[in-house]
């Protein structure tokens, strides 16, 4: 049917004009994404939502050596268990290991030991891996794989507190030998940890940080408890640090990469 163009402006003014726009942003904008999407875009890029089935195709893809892999099953059933480091991570942390051609390296937190063992596998024969860990009987099942993995000659378990026993190493001379450091430990003093790494590790080593999103809860608002803030300051203070090149991944809890200046 033909129109007058006064009859048509008409009709736009009484309301098809809504209808043409509408029209027009369903056809022509990015559909809504729904929660059953794993695609994600957003103003700062697209990422890819991890769920369980893509996870599990994502650890399938990567070998395991058996030994980590009696290891993590074996502290599945240890308590605390979630405080072990993910496959995925560890071959992350051996990997940044072999390229950077680290000999020397430390470890502030070692728990049942799979993320020592990703590294120390990773160290060339005459390499030297300083794990501390304060509670002795998680330290105890950590040598037992390191000796079953034949790399205990590579590692020196020091058990104790941490803080106390790093600045052993600057005393003794030790600062800038080592090449990368690992920490995951606990949080709220790990502002010291990092000090105290930044005087070991050498001008172009790493020191590798986990938990930086613990959970999530760094954006609950509602979590005020000292741990999520020290893990939110910490973050932070990583962000503004003249002294380092920061880099976040989303690995395991979220690690943060952070190259020494």
């Amino acid at each position: 049917r033909r129109e007058s163009t006064a009859g048509l402006g008409a009709r736009i003014r009484g309301g098809l004009r809504f209808r043409l726009v509408v029209c027009f942003w369903t056809e022509s904008w990015p559909r809504p994404i729904h929660a059953a999407d794993s695609r994600r875009e957003s103003t700062a890029g697209k990422y890819t939502r991890m769920d369980d089935g893509l996870y599990k195709y994502m650890v399938a893809l990567m070998e395991e050596d058996k030994v980590l892999s009696d290891l993590r099953e074996f502290t599945m059933g240890v308590p605390g268990s979630h405080m072990q480091s993910p496959p995925e991570q560890g071959k992350l942390l051996s990997l940044l290991v072999k390229v950077m051609g680290a000999k020397n390296a430390l470890e502030v937190g070692v728990f049942t030991g799979y993320s020592s063992l990703s590294i120390a596998k990773s160290l060339p024969e005459d390499g030297k891996l300083y794990a501390f860990e304060k509670d002795a009987d998680k330290l105890d099942i950590a040598r037992r794989y390191w000796k079953e993995a034949k790399v205990d000659h590579k590692i020196v378990s020091i058990e104790g507190d941490a803080k106390e026993n790093l600045p052993k190493l600057i005393a003794d001379g030790l600062s800038g030998l080592f090449d990368f450091a690992f920490i995951d430990a606990n949080k709220r003093p790990q502002g010291t940890y990092f000090e105290q790494c930044l005087k070991l590790v050498k001008p172009k080593g790493l020191i590798v940080m986990d938990n930086v999103f613990f959970y999530g809860k760094v954006l609950d608002g509602q979590a005020n408890d000292n741990i999520t803030n020290s893990i939110r300051e910490m973050n932070e203070t990583l962000k503004r640090d003249p002294r380092v090149d920061l880099t976040v991944l989303p690995v395991g809890d979220g690690i943060a990469i952070c190259r020494v200046l």
